[in-house]
């Protein structure tokens, strides 16, 4: 039943119908010549009465002497013998070219529209993880190679969005986590440090502000990292230094807490960027140290 609904059927049936149609016509042009050719005239045919024929089977017949009427009722049997044998071969040629055209247009039509076949099986396979099937279709630069070609590059735009999405949950996630890990290690290391004084805890304190005011710009950086993501974000003129110099209070007591030690060699530089994205960038190197042996 879904065949009969299926474009390829229509198609096919489309197909037979023109084929079934110009062949009709063709056969019935034929036939009208036939019978126009084999028209019984009013005038006396001469050279029929007395001839000798030769049939099929090798025996000379002479035919009897024959008055016009008679001919002419002669040509009348064989005309219609033959325009009956003429009528009865086109309707079994007609009906033997419907279903053969109904074939030959299944199968063509099966041949042309196999590149949506393969659409259609891709798109149900792709799932929102695995983005790299492509139909890679092969042939003539012609309307289906250009769809074909133009779902391979729709599917190339989305890996991108999808492998950029990932890519900016990841950073978002550690963006999270970085603030706390420098609340708590500031923390841990100002409380377990029996000889810490006023200014360390005061240092301690003021680190602790500021990644806590990091936390709350959370939502407002997460828009402009969607904006970077998507090439919208506006740049501003920015200090290195002064970012250096921030990272480095941080991470300080992470380093010490790490068995390292943090040592900053620094000069003021101005250059134009996203500081979400320095800041990402800074944050990284100081962050994964604390991984290794």
């Amino acid at each position: 039943m879904n065949s009969l609904r299926s474009v390829r059927f229509r198609i096919s049936v489309q197909y037979s119908a023109v084929v079934f149609g110009l062949g009709g016509a063709i056969l019935g042009l034929i036939y009208l010549v036939v019978r126009n050719r084999l028209q019984v005239s009013g005038t006396p045919t001469t050279g029929m009465s007395g001839r000798t024929v030769l049939l099929d089977t090798g025996e000379l017949v002479t035919l009897p002497e024959m008055s016009d009427l008679q001919v002419r009722a002669v040509e009348t049997l064989f005309r219609d013998s033959v325009l009956a044998a003429v009528g009865r071969y086109s309707v079994i040629a007609l009906v033997a070219l419907f279903f053969l055209s109904l074939a030959v247009g299944w199968i063509m039509s099966g041949r042309v529209l196999r590149p949506i076949d393969e659409i259609t099986a891709l798109a149900s396979r792709i799932q929102a993880f695995d983005l790299s099937g492509r139909i890679g279709l092969q042939g003539p630069d012609d309307e289906l190679k250009r769809l074909a070609d133009t779902f391979d590059r729709m599917l190339d735009r989305l890996d991108r969005a999808f492998t950029s999405q990932r890519r900016f949950l990841a950073d978002t996630s550690h963006d999270l986590r970085t603030p706390l890990t420098v609340i708590r290690s500031n923390v841990e290391l100002v409380s377990e440090d029996p000889d810490a004084t006023v200014e360390d805890w005061k240092r301690a304190g003021e680190i602790i502000q500021r990644n806590a005011e990091k936390m709350s710009r959370m939502i407002d950086d997460l828009l402009a990292a969607a904006r970077l993501q998507a090439g919208k974000a506006q740049a501003v003129t920015l200090d290195l230094e002064d970012i250096v110099l921030a990272k480095a209070d941080e991470y300080a007591p992470v380093a010490e807490d790490a068995g390292l030690q943090l040592r900053v060699v620094s000069s003021s530089v101005t250059v134009d960027g996203v500081e979400m994205s320095l800041d990402r960038a800074l944050q990284n190197p100081l962050h994964n140290p604390r991984k290794g042996p």
